[in-house]
């Protein structure tokens, strides 16, 4: 069983694409039933459940991420009527609404870390924010069997913060859906990028990393390269863009899109200028999958490895401008990048996913009934 504190349907968002993508792996593992309980929309037709059994709670914001009602009847529910020998938790938010009814059954907890959520907190400067996602985090730390963790550099922050080991399950990439193809004609027509050097920007565009990057781009790299390339529009894609992005030279905001792989596949390069947040960027493989190239900080790049350099180009975020306008100058096709696929692959969802001992880490509850 799976519990996330938010919807994730559909999955736009980097932590509602690996709740998902977790979910249809161990799903495909046909090792019991898998049961997914977030908040709605939920999918409805058998092609979107992907062999998972939905279950769906009144979303709450904010607050509801830590007590959330509709959530705990659900859950408790579910304990009674079908105890699962192991419970996933996507983020630590839920936390004491989890552990109690966990143990009572003797299931074992798993905590699915997509970032060490403290510290990506006070990294942003929401330092009173940071102590209370501690609280909740640290216990669930002390409470769960096994961590996962996205990185090596999240697996040091776990036994630097809470004292415990944590296993690796990285951000992965569905290769079936992100594959390298030619730019489709019709959304070069749409936004007007025929004949164009596209530079892409994607990403959800409230979530402050996102937000403090595009902020970057728009008003300090891109008035540097819209000098020195004319030619160049940067495509900003995601859900919910703030007002203050539209109405600069050479850029279109396209917001929230149905097929990202196909907007990949528009663009010379993929832009990653983060400096703040934490775990491994799903947007940074799923371009490569496509075969695109992508220019990003070292900060925006950990976890990846220096085996994929052909296909990321690194650069500080002090020189990321004249960068960018250098690798604009001589744009290679989009989605030629072989190197960059090639290295995508190593990350395709249900090799990570079968690569984890999930038996062993069910077994780990058995026993710690109170």
């Amino acid at each position: 069983m799976i519990c996330s504190p938010y919807a994730v349907w559909p999955p736009t968002s980097g932590g509602a694409v690996r709740t998902v993508e977790v979910a249809r792996a161990l799903a495909a593992l046909n090792t019991g039933r898998t049961r997914l309980l977030a908040a709605r929309p939920i999918p409805m037709t058998p092609d979107e459940t992907g062999g998972i059994d939905w279950l769906g709670y009144r979303h709450i914001p904010r607050r509801g991420y830590f007590y959330n009602g509709d959530f705990r009847r659900v859950y408790q529910q579910t304990l009674r009527d079908d105890p699962p020998d192991l419970i996933l938790v996507s983020m630590p938010y839920q936390s004491r609404m989890i552990v109690g009814p966990a143990r009572a059954i003797g299931a074992a907890i798993v905590y699915d870390a997509h970032n060490l959520e403290a510290d990506r907190f006070r990294l942003s400067g929401q330092k009173l924010l940071s102590k209370v996602v501690r609280s909740f985090e640290g216990y669930l730390c002390r409470h769960a069997s096994a961590i996962l963790a996205v990185s090596e550099n999240d697996r040091a922050l776990f036994q630097s913060y809470y004292g415990r080991d944590a296993l690796l399950l990285p951000n992965g990439v569905d290769a079936n859906r992100f594959q390298p193809g030619t730019p489709d004609p019709a959304l070069l027509t749409r936004y007007g990028l025929t004949g164009r050097t596209v530079a892409l920007f994607c990403g959800t565009l409230d979530y402050p990393p996102n937000t403090q990057a595009l902020r970057y781009l728009l008003e300090q790299a891109w008035p540097t390269v819209r000098q020195r390339r004319p030619e160049a529009t940067l495509l900003i894609v995601g859900r919910r863009p703030p007002a203050w992005a539209y109405g600069h030279e050479q850029v279109i905001v396209a917001g929230e899109v149905d097929d990202m792989a196909a907007h990949n596949r528009l663009a010379h390069w993929v832009l990653a200028p983060l400096t703040s947040g934490g775990g491994t960027r799903l947007k940074i493989l799923e371009a490569m999958a496509c075969g695109q190239r992508v220019l990003s900080t070292p900060f925006g790049a950990m976890g990846i490895t220096s085996e994929s350099r052909e296909g990321l180009l690194l650069s500080e975020i002090e020189d990321y401008a004249e960068r960018l306008a250098d690798a604009l100058a001589t744009p290679e096709a989009p989605g030629t990048c072989k190197a960059a696929r090639d290295y995508s692959l190593r990350f395709h969802w249900q090799k990570l996913v079968d690569a984890v001992d999930w038996r062993a880490l069910a077994q780990a509850g058995q026993g710690r009934r109170p």
